[in-house]
């Protein structure tokens, strides 16, 4: 077919008069694939590419345009005159109309243009504040009033001088405003061009008739506006630069010129050249081809001419353009960094430079901007939410804070919420906060976590709110809700900025809460949580039942019942016209007038097609300006969103596009989190080695699926990508059956696809070794296992066992994701274990399975550094001998993948003893003191650190943190019926009760009445709340409104015990050792006592209501007494106790229990009070009784063994079990019986359980390293303790476990000693000192005492210093017998404490003690040599001075000095004025003394004669050592060091840098001076005495910070610090640093470090809470070395491989 004939290079049809120097024009061909084979259509008038089978319509040439007076298109610059030939060409007046409105649009854009460029270049490239912004909320999606409005702002006020066109600076107000904005109009189509324009973009078509009305009356304005700009522009040009070539941009058309001489050196663009010099046009205005994305993804240029082009909008990572004179839709370019660095955008984004999860609160805002442009119609539903949000507080009572709008996919929800997002961020920050936040599947951001977080961010940037108190509270969850909490609770508390005015708002927008659904389906409960006053929230979510049932209550409002209706068809067209940009004259067009109005028949197809979904029409444009679809195609449209996405995958391009688009997009689908550029090379490479070579094809890929795909932060917080929408998403991948929706499968042209993804992922994570460190392979070691397990069904599971057993697996796990991704590692576990069968290898995986959950809580401490991988390898080796863990571990060791220094515990079990605690729930800094099982699976527990918390029992997690008031040293709860938790503290000085939400922990409601102590509440049969006080008084309190009901008065002294009666009646009873023993009786409903019960004569310590009606009471004084409640009469007297009764019980015969402090328990007739039978032979006090479902007894005493009684006849069965301090009972079943204990025995065995068959220990169980203060049933068998050690433990204990023996001390240890290069001995609070091999940590020996030194033999001295014991002899042991530890000498003498000893050079034995002596003896056979006495008080200390005399100082302010040999008193050293706290000798042989008076005192070491006062210290005196050039230092608790001369005592330095009391001090070997206090570390010149740049973990001994040096022994044994070298212990954690900065080395213990000492041979003996001494040994790999080693960073093989 012949081609028409059409003018050449004039694609619009326009003639005209051209320049001779026209550009020559190609050939008609294809504008999508630039083919020349073309046939041209007739009838349609229009192009077909017989390649690509595009069609297009290029019109025919029309006559010459008569060109409006004053408007001659040679003085027009191309950006006007362009759009003008354009509208004289026109016949359509439709068409016309729009293209008017359009010039007097691009009229502005261009003044704009120009206007910019002036200013910019008047202010040397940039703009200036004032301007940046108002032009910064506007310049990224400009509308045309926007654009008026940037044209206001540059034209006033202008700048004075350098304008190059000042006539662009009087159009706004001279020409544009009369007719866009005319004054005195109320604003009709006739009188506003902006109301025409808005008509004209979002309203239905215009009839014919309208349109030629409308035409008459605005082309004549028009036409003068454009003349006003023309004139303006009077005397310039333009030229365009593109390379080497110039072109004038003047006319339609423009032409090539030679390169203008001002121009030489100019970079390419457009340029405005003036008699004053020339000015560049960028950014608004540029020249060049037009470029879009084609089908394979490229950016290429569009066939054609080269266009003027004038700015559009800001994408996300492009700016889009219009071309002018091309029927093209919009050009992109890709230069956005320029632009959005002129205009400042990020500025108002990251004025904090954050980073990470806060610096996604800025990625929000600037989505929310971007997409609220997107958004076209809507008004009606934006009318919905502006109406719900208009003046609601919700600080007035019944103001529901939350609305939820529910929609299908594609409707609009997240387009809505960005507008809202936007129009509500405008209001002043005075009256509203706001966050924004969008959930998106596949996305890093899709977590509360995340959220949380941003939430934080932003209310941090809310100028309203006072800097929030504290640090920041880091990623765990629990932290950031309190954290959240906290700040939302203080947007509750803001006061109006003046009278009348209303109080400040916070507004959070979350959108997409289905799509995090799936990943925290606890979410809504966390938003009603916080959902506080003065806070709103708006949701947005696809419909879903759980949140429907979340959102149901009065408090939640939905805005659309049933569901965000579809976009309307007007709102539909205004999206097409809209986003067709430049292009819409061809869809405009299409419209003809019909009786029923405008008809388009491609604007009916898509409202047909798109059922009211914006994301059809979204996926529709991309396809029109691509050039893929014509506004001719409506036969083409595929009906409905699956049927497009059918189409989209249908179309991908030819070559390896059409196999790597689709494998990205399952890939993507199926990844539960976005990837990174590099990860997606892998999926497309065979093979991971090859992946560089995929890297271009991954680009083009994800260039052609554009449309398909967009940015998302991977979970590490770099670039990454995943599908646009949900609903993309659902259409490749399917959607699984949840909630009664069945399945739904994968697309059917994607499955096979689909499953290829699947196997990708699977087999990479098989072999996640070959990838390298990045993205996939984090992700891999998140979901691996769970993709295997989801889609290889048996070979999965095998797989994924492998990998869990795969220690070099693990090690790279923990390496290189965070401590919180080891949840995600243990419920990995968790899950393998519940598919495994039961065959070989279950048990072995078992164990792999616990050994992780048992330490998830040690793990989890992981950091920067320590890492958890380093944690990881120091557990698995010290797990035990027989335990695949340890031996994976040592394998892993043996083949050298180790290159770090780390500590290992030489120690371990033989076999492996699995532990039934499922979860530690670690949190509690103090201890816990009880803790209620809420419905629900949640744990509420309170603590001596005055908190509240609520754990998830499932999980162990901490849910959330509660402080405040009704967190106040919590004394016990109650659950409510229903479901808040009432709460009260004996402690608490508010004297309240409070009501808490048990979902939330809000505080509900504050019971305020009672004015002292409250001891005890009660909840009623009724449901009324009984309570009672120290203040005489019982109260009933309405549980529901919390409202005072009745108040009961009748005591005389505090209430301490009440009980409701079946009858209704309650009873109270007051105890007071001086009056007041009676028990009141009352009705419940007056104030005053129906009846009083008199007859105790001391302490009423407990009543309990009996079958047969009547009440018994015990008491202190010995009797239980029967009394009629109905007469009030005292029915029995049962006196046959002796001492104080402690507790009573009704058995089920009907008879009565009572136990005693008389350890005994008797048996009573029920109903006369007649002693039956004595049950006796505790031996000690009887705490507690309980009757087992067999009927017999079981009785326990302190530190006593259990007793079992028969129930019928009270005769003696059994005692079993230790004498043990018992504390508390639980009966778990008729078997089991389990035990606690609070006091501190052997602080990691305070749980027992027993079997109550054979009446033996079935287990002592381990984990709390304190005291048990209670413990609970949960469900399926599980139980519930708290501990003092600040945790709470979840136990599986069905089937019990094998009693089990726990070495190590039973209290606090006290101190270690080296004993020699190979024996430690340690010391404690429990009487015991135990010697140890230092090399294998064995036990050596057992010894009592608490106090130990060594004779240079190898002989122990060994004595008790405690107050409580009255054992005041010194012992000596030998221990050389190592199969028989013989006790030498009893040295028997003083008559206190002892306070201290020491062996003295010739073997004598010198000791002092509380009793005011020191005593002198043979250290031989322990004999007495001689007694020194005169000291007036306790003595602090004494040593042996090198001549033989001694030295001692005391409480009596004194210091004495004595005869070594004789025990004669040879001088008193009087001066100090209070207690003196130090001594020692100088090297000159004179002493120094220190005192609480804040003196130091030097004496003549020969006489006592004293020397000097060393006075400056303010308060008292730590401590004091000699430097070696003779100075001295001293330090004290007013925070200063002091430097004196030691001759003179003259003070030479004050070291000033402390903001606390110091603690210790030491020199290291270069001479500098190391001070700490309790929380800072200092380090200090030792000559000058000057700080050293700041604190010392910032200088040489980063690792020395102050809570490493902050314990006894750094204080009292230099040893602790060896060479360059030192150990520290922080918590359960301890390790060693050096001066020489090699690796530090660290050891994390299951209970606190107590103290430790460190041995040149490279061991660190450290002393636990539990009462556990280690021996923990140093090594590089698998080596052991030496101190020495570690400091040089040698790898000397000590002992060889790791050995037991």
């Amino acid at each position: 077919m012949p081609f028409p004939p059409a003018v050449p290079g004039n694609p619009l049809g326009v003639a005209g008069a051209m320049d001779e120097h026209t550009m020559s024009q190609p050939a008609p061909h294809c504008p999508v694939c630039g083919s020349t084979d073309l046939l041209f259509n007739d009838r349609r008038q229009e192009y077909v590419c017989e390649d690509c089978a595009h069609r297009w319509s290029l019109p025919a040439p029309g006559p010459a345009l008569d060109w409006p007076a004053g408007l001659s298109p040679g003085d027009l610059p191309t950006y006007l005159a362009a759009p003008l030939a354009a509208l004289l060409a026109e016949p359509n007046p439709r068409v016309r109309l729009h293209w008017l409105v359009d010039c007097a649009e691009i009229a502005v854009r261009w003044s704009v243009a120009v206007t910019l460029a002036q200013v910019v270049q008047v202010h040397a490239g940039t703009l200036p504040e004032r301007l940046v912004s108002r032009l910064r909320e506007h310049i990224e999606r400009p509308t045309l009033g926007r654009w008026l409005g940037i044209l206001a702002a540059l034209s006033h006020p202008r700048p004075a001088t350098g304008l190059p066109a000042p006539g662009f600076f009087d159009l706004y107000a001279g020409a544009f405003a009369p007719r866009f904005r005319p004054e005195g109009h109320g604003g009709t189509l006739d009188t506003s061009l902006l109301l025409l324009r808005n008509h004209l973009a979002h309203g239905a078509g215009l009839p014919t008739t309208a349109a030629r009305s409308l035409l008459e009356t605005h082309q004549p304005g028009v036409f003068a506006l454009l003349r006003a700009v023309a004139q303006a522009g009077q005397g310039t040009q333009v030229i365009a630069l593109t390379g080497a070539q110039a072109v004038r941009l003047a006319g339609p058309r423009p032409c090539s010129i030679p390169r203008p001489p001002e121009l030489r050196d100019s970079a390419d663009g457009p340029w405005l050249i003036t008699a004053r010099g020339v000015l560049p046009l960028m950014p608004l205005a540029a020249f060049g081809p037009v470029r879009l994305v084609d089908n394979a993804g490229r950016v290429a240029e569009r066939p054609g001419d080269p266009a003027a082009q004038l700015y559009l909008r800001a994408g996300r990572d492009r700016l889009a353009y219009v071309p002018l004179g091309r029927d093209e839709a919009m050009s992109l370019t890709f230069d956005l960094d320029a632009f959005r660095a002129l205009f400042r955008l990020d500025d108002g984004l990251a004025t904090h430079g954050r980073s990470g999860a806060d610096g996604r609160w800025d990625d929000f805002r600037r989505e929310a901007r971007i997409l609220a442009e997107d958004l076209v119609g809507r008004a009606a539903e934006l009318g919905v939410l502006r109406d719900w949000l208009k003046g609601r507080d919700t600080r007035e009572a019944g103001t529901a804070g939350i609305a939820l709008i529910t929609g299908a996919p594609g409707v609009g929800k997240s387009l809505l919420m960005a507008r809202l997002a936007r129009d509500q961020g405008n209001a002043g920050p005075e009256r509203l906060g706001l966050y924004y936040h969008r959930f998106r599947g596949g996305d890093a951001r899709n977590s509360t976590r995340a959220f949380l977080r941003g939430l934080l961010a932003a209310l941090g940037d809310w100028g309203l709110l006072p800097a929030a108190p504290g640090e920041d509270p880091g990623d765990q969850f629990e932290d950031l809700l309190e954290a959240v909490r906290a700040r939302l609770d203080a947007v509750a508390a803001l006061a109006p900025p003046r009278p009348q005015a209303p109080a400040p708002r916070f507004l959070v927008l979350a959108d997409g809460l289905d799509e995090v659904l799936p990943q925290d389906p606890r979410l809504p409960h966390w938003l009603r949580e916080l959902a506080l006053p003065g806070t709103l929230w708006l949701l947005a979510s696809r419909p879903e039942p759980a949140l429907d049932h979340a959102f149901s209550g009065p408090d939640c409002a939905h805005l659309f019942p049933q569901g965000l209706p579809p976009l309307s068809a007007p709102d539909l067209r205004a999206m097409l016209l809209e986003g067709l940009a430049g292009a819409r004259q061809s869809l405009i067009a299409r419209d003809e007038d019909s009786p029923q109005g405008v008809h388009n028949p491609f604007v009916e197809r898509v409202v047909a097609c798109a059922a009211g979904l914006p994301l059809y029409v979204h996926l529709l444009l991309e396809d029109l300006r691509g050039g893929r679809l014509t506004v001719h195609d409506e036969d083409r449209l595929p009906r409905g969103l699956v049927a497009y996405y059918d189409a989209l995958m249908a179309g991908i391009g030819l070559s390896d596009l059409r196999r790597d688009l689709p494998l990205l997009v399952a890939c993507l689908a199926r990844a539960e989190e976005p990837l990174d550029p590099a990860a997606l090379a892998l999926l497309l490479a065979d093979v991971p080695a090859e992946a560089p070579d995929y890297t271009e094809r991954a680009r083009q890929a994800v260039r052609a699926g554009r449309a398909l795909l967009r940015d998302a932060p991977t979970a590490d917080g770099t670039a990454g990508l995943t599908l646009y929408h949900q609903s993309f998403r659902d259409y490749v991948g399917g959607v699984p059956a949840r909630e009664g929706r069945p399945t739904t499968p994968s697309a059917p042209a994607l499955a096979g696809t689909v499953r290829d993804a699947e196997r990708k992922l699977c087999r990479l994570a098989d072999g996640w070794a070959g990838l390298p460190p990045g993205n996939l392979r984090q992700h891999l070691f998140r979901w691996g296992v769970r993709y295997a397990l989801r889609w290889q069904g048996a070979a999965g599971l095998e797989a994924a066992r492998q990998r869990l057993t795969d220690f070099a697996f693990l090690q790279a796990y923990t390496a290189e994701l965070p401590g919180s991704a080891i949840r995600g590692l243990v419920a990995d576990y968790e899950t393998v274990l519940a598919r495994l069968p039961e065959e070989a290898g279950w048990q072995e995986f078992r164990l792999w399975e616990a050994f992780f959950r048992e330490r998830e809580h040690i793990l989890r401490r992981g950091d920067e550094r320590w890492p958890a991988n380093k944690i990881l390898l120091q557990l698995a080796v010290e797990h035990a001998d027989d335990s695949p863990v340890t031996r994976a571990a040592e394998e892993w060791l043996a083949a050298g993948h180790c290159d770090w220094v780390w500590i290992c515990n030489q120690r371990r079990q033989e076999h492996v003893i699995t532990d039934p605690c499922l979860r530690v729930l670690e949190g509690h800094t103090k201890p816990v003191t009880g803790a209620l099982v809420l419905p629900h699976g949640r744990i509420l527990s309170w603590s001596e650190d005055n908190t509240l918390r609520f754990w998830e029992q499932d999980s162990g997690a901490l849910v959330k943190t509660i402080i405040g008031s009704h967190a106040f040293y919590v004394t016990e709860a109650l659950l409510l019926p229903d479901g808040c938790v009432l709460t009260w503290s004996m402690l608490n000085p508010q004297r309240r009760l409070f009501i808490i939400d048990g979902q939330t922990g809000d505080l509900q409601k504050s019971l305020i009445g009672h004015t002292d102590n409250i001891n005890g509440v009660m909840l009623l049969p009724d449901g009324r709340i009984l309570s009672w006080s120290d203040d005489c008084t019982l109260r009933l309190w309405d549980s529901e409104t919390g409202v005072p009901l009745v108040t009961l008065i009748g005591h005389k002294t505090k209430v301490t015990g009440a009980l409701s009666l079946s009858d209704g009646r309650i009873l109270s009873w007051s105890s007071d050792w001086s009056s007041d023993h009676t028990l009141l009786l009352w009705d419940g409903k007056r104030s005053d006592p129906v009846a009083i019960l008199s007859g105790h004569n001391s302490i009423i310590n407990g009543a309990l209501e009996i079958p047969n009606g009547h009440i018994l009471s015990w008491s202190y004084d010995a009797t239980l007494r029967l009394w009629d409640v109905q007469r009030g009469e005292q029915i029995a007297l049962l006196s046959e106790h002796t001492e104080e009764i402690t507790g009573a019980a009704v058995l089920p015969n009907g008879r009565i229990l009572s136990w005693s402090n008389d350890k005994t328990l008797r048996m009573w007739d029920g109903k006369s009070g007649a002693p039956l039978e004595l049950l006796a032979g505790h031996s000690s006090g009887v705490k507690g009784a309980i009757v087992l479902s067999d009927g017999c007894i079981l009785s326990w005493a302190h530190f006593d063994t259990l007793r079992l009684w028969d129930g019928e006849r009270g005769a003696f069965l059994k005692a079993f079990g230790e004498p043990l301090p018992i504390d508390g009972m639980l009966v778990i079943s008729d078997q089991k019986l389990l035990s606690w204990l609070w006091s501190k025995w052997n602080l990691e065995s305070s749980l027992f359980m027993w079997n109550l068959s054979s009446q033996e220990p079935m287990a002592i169980i381990p984990g709390h390293t304190d005291g048990v203060g209670g413990t609970a049933l949960l469900t399926d068998g599980l139980v519930l303790s708290w501990s003092r050690d600040g945790t709470l433990r979840i136990w599986n204990i069905k089937n019990g476990l094998p009693a089990r023996s726990l070495p190590g001390h039973h209290d606090e240890v006290t101190s270690i000693q080296s004993m020699t290069d190979e024996y430690v001995i340690s010391t404690a609070e429990d009487e015991t000192i135990y010697v140890w091999k230092m090399q294998s940590g064995a036990l050596v020996a057992t010894l009592p005492g608490h106090r130990a030194c060594l004779f240079p033999d190898g002989r122990i001295l060994t004595w008790s210093a405690h107050w409580s014991n009255f054992d005041h002899n010194l012992y000596v042991w030998d221990l050389w017998d190592r199969q028989n530890t013989s006790q030498l000498a009893t040295l028997n003498g003083h008559r206190s404490d002892i306070r201290g000893a020491q062996i003295l050079d010739d073997g004598r034995i010198l000791s002092w003690s509380r009793d005011r002596t020191l005593r002198l003896w043979n250290g031989d056979n322990g004999e007495q040599l001689s007694i020194l006495n005169g000291h007036h008080g306790d003595i602090k200390g004494a040593f042996s001075l090198p001549d033989g005399r001694i030295l001692s100082w005391s409480h009596d302010c004194t210091l004495r000095l004595w005869n070594g040999e004789s025990g004669d008193l040879l001088f008193i050293l009087e001066g100090h004025t209070k207690l003196v706290t130090g001594a020692m000798e100088l090297s000159d042989r004179n002493l120094l003394s220190w005192s609480e008076d804040g003196t130091l005192r030097l004496w003549d070491g020969q006489s006592g004669a004293p020397l000097a006062i060393l006075v400056g210290h303010s308060y008292h005196i730590v401590g004091a050592m000699e430097l070696p050039d003779e100075r001295i230092l001293s330090w004290a608790e007013d925070g200063t060091l002091r430097l004196w001369d030691g001759q003179s005592g003259a003070s030479l330095a004050i070291l000033k840098g402390h903001a606390y009391r110091i603690k210790g001090a030491l020199e290291l070997p270069d001479g500098r001076i190391l001070s700490w206090s309790g929380v800072e570390s200092l380090l200090w010149d030792g000559q000058r005495g000057q700080l050293v740049n700041g604190p010392l973990w910032q200088l040489d001994l980063p690792w020395l910070a102050p809570q490493f040096l902050h314990h006894r022994l750094a204080l009292e044994a230099p040893q602790a610090i060896s060479g360059q070298s030192a150990a520290w212990a922080d918590g359960k954690t301890a390790g060693i640093t050096s001066c020489t900065r090699a690796a530090p080395a660290c050891w994390h213990g299951s209970s606190a470090v107590e103290s430790h000492v460190l041995s040149p041979g490279g061991v660190l003996v450290v002393s636990l809470e539990s009462g556990h001494v280690f021996c923990l040994q140093l090594y590089r790999g698998a080596r052991r070395i030496t101190l020495e080693d570690y400091e040089s960073g040698s790898s000397h093989l000590v002992d060889g491989p790791v050995q037991r």
